[in-house]
């Protein structure tokens, strides 16, 4: 459940990216748990867009808890299917560098052909592409 103080600017938030004023939107939400835990999250989403309407919106809170790796996506090479799905999961380009022992700007690179193979604009783009192929 979202806090309550945030309710009305997710809502503004969801009515832009129908309304197509809005493609993306990257905010820092409170979020309150099953146990009644208080969390701050960060919340990446992006319209999905077919033709000249939204279809959905498609939104990503980061996890901490490991979930099963699909096939490397088939127009990446594997460490861009790597720096992908570690995207997935939230990973920031100096956490991402980190785990995979390379600089930062070896992992921008990634992203940025990664981007470019799937014809995105942003990592959010990217990670919600490469999700809708594997459906």
């Amino acid at each position: 459940m979202i806090y309550p103080e945030d309710v009305r600017r997710s809502r503004d938030v969801f009515t832009r990216m129908i309304l197509q004023t809005a493609r993306t939107a990257d905010d820092t939400l409170g979020i309150i748990d099953r146990d009644g835990n208080t969390l701050q999250c960060d919340v990446c989403s992006v319209a999905l867009v077919k033709g000249h309407k939204v279809i959905g919106i498609f939104g990503q809170v980061p996890r901490s808890e490991a979930t099963p790796r699909r096939q490397p996506h088939p127009q990446l090479t594997p460490r861009q299917s790597e720096i992908l799905h570690l995207l997935e999961h939230g990973r920031s380009t100096d956490q991402i560098a980190e785990e995979l022992s390379i600089s930062s700007e070896t992992v921008r690179n990634h992203i940025r052909h990664l981007m470019r193979a799937l014809g995105v604009n942003s990592r959010l783009q990217a990670v919600a592409e490469a999700r809708r192929d594997h459906l």
